[in-house]
C-alpha cells in the first residue's frame, strides 16, 4: 500500500478571506473559561472589553462541550425568562472601542431556547434605544432579527429556529452605495446566506456611554433565553466570504479531509492509493 502526498497552493481568495476575518477584530467572546464570572475579550481592545456574568437569575458557563464545535463552553442564559429580567454578560464601564464606527460587523452563534420579541443578543442601549445607541435583538416576528440604530429599526428576513446552533451576522457599511445594513445566517451544516440587504439612513454605531451587554440590555430587563458563543465585533464591514470563514472556524473540521495549513501557504492532504 502506497501513501501519496498531494501538495497544492491555497487560492489567494481563501487566504484573503482568512486575513480579513481577523482584521479589525475589536471584541471576541468565546466563553471558554468554564468557571467564575469573568469572560475575557480576545479582540484588540483587550481587557477593557472583558465581561462579567451577572443578573438575577445570573448567566453562567454552559456544560463542557455545549458549543457548535463540541469543545469548550458557551454562555448559558437559560435560567432567565425570555425578554424579561435575567442574566447577562457585561463590561464594567462604557466600551469606547466600538464608538463612532461607520463600518462594523457583529457576529456570533446562538442557540435559542425560547424565542421572544425584544430579547437582546448584543446591546449598547437603554430601554428606548436613544440617539447614538444600538441594539441587536429578536424581532416582533420571532423568526427574524432586528438591529436598532439610534431608534431606527432594520429587520432581517426569517431564519431563526429554536434548539439549534445558528450563526448570525449583521454588517453595517455607510460607504456601500449609500449606507447598507446586511443580515446573514448559517449553521453547522449550511454556509452563510444573505438574510436581507437594507438601505440605511443611520451613521453606524454611535458614540455613547453605555456598557456592552451580551444576552440582555444594560438594565438587565430583556434577557435572551438560550446559549451564546463566539460573539465578535469588528470595526470593518466583512464580506460574505470572510463571514463564511468565521462560521467555518466555529464548526468541527470534517474528519475525512485531514487538511493541514502550512505557514508557507501550502495545503497538504494525504491520499491513500491502491496497490500497484
Amino acid at each position: 500500500m502506497k501513501v501519496h502526498y498531494q501538495i497544492g497552493f491555497i487560492g489567494m481568495g481563501v487566504l484573503l478571506a482568512l486575513n480579513t476575518a481577523h482584521a479589525g477584530l475589536v471584541a471576541q467572546y468565546l466563553f471558554n473559561e468554564g468557571s467564575g464570572t469573568t469572560v475575557a475579550n480576545s479582540g484588540s481592545a483587550g481587557s477593557s472589553g472583558n465581561l462579567s456574568l451577572g443578573g438575577s437569575p445570573a448567566a453562567v458557563f454552559s456544560a463542557a462541550g455545549f458549543t457548535p464545535n463540541g469543545s469548550g463552553h458557551s454562555m448559558d442564559n437559560t435560567a432567565s425568562p425570555a425578554a424579561s429580567p435575567g442574566g447577562y454578560a457585561q463590561t464594567s464601564a462604557s466600551f469606547d472601542a466600538v464608538d463612532n464606527l461607520s463600518r462594523a460587523t457583529i457576529t456570533g452563534w446562538m442557540n435559542v431556547q425560547v424565542a421572544a420579541s425584544l430579547a437582546r443578543l448584543v446591546d449598547r442601549a437603554d430601554s428606548s434605544v436613544g440617539s447614538d445607541q444600538w441594539s441587536l435583538y429578536i424581532d416582533g416576528d420571532t423568526s427574524k432579527l432586528q438591529l436598532n440604530l439610534g431608534g431606527t429599526s432594520y429587520v432581517s428576513n426569517s431564519f431563526l429556529t429554536t434548539d439549534q446552533w445558528i450563526f448570525f451576522a449583521v454588517v453595517i457599511n455607510e460607504d456601500d452605495g449609500g449606507n447598507k445594513i446586511k443580515f446573514y445566517s448559517g449553521d453547522t451544516l449550511n454556509a452563510v446566506t444573505s438574510r436581507g440587504v437594507l438601505s440605511s439612513t443611520s451613521p453606524g454605531l454611535g458614540d455613547n456611554s453605555k456598557k456592552l451587554t451580551i444576552g440582555n440590555r444594560e438594565n438587565a430587563g430583556r434577557a435572551f433565553d438560550g446559549y451564546l458563543w463566539d460573539v465578535r465585533i469588528y470595526d470593518e464591514a466583512l464580506s460574505s466570504a470572510a463571514l463564511e470563514t468565521v462560521r467555518v472556524s466555529g464548526i468541527p473540521e470534517p474528519a475525512t479531509l485531514g487538511l493541514i495549513f502550512l505557514p508557507a501557504g501550502i495545503l497538504l492532504s494525504r491520499r491513500r492509493l491502491t496497490k500497484q
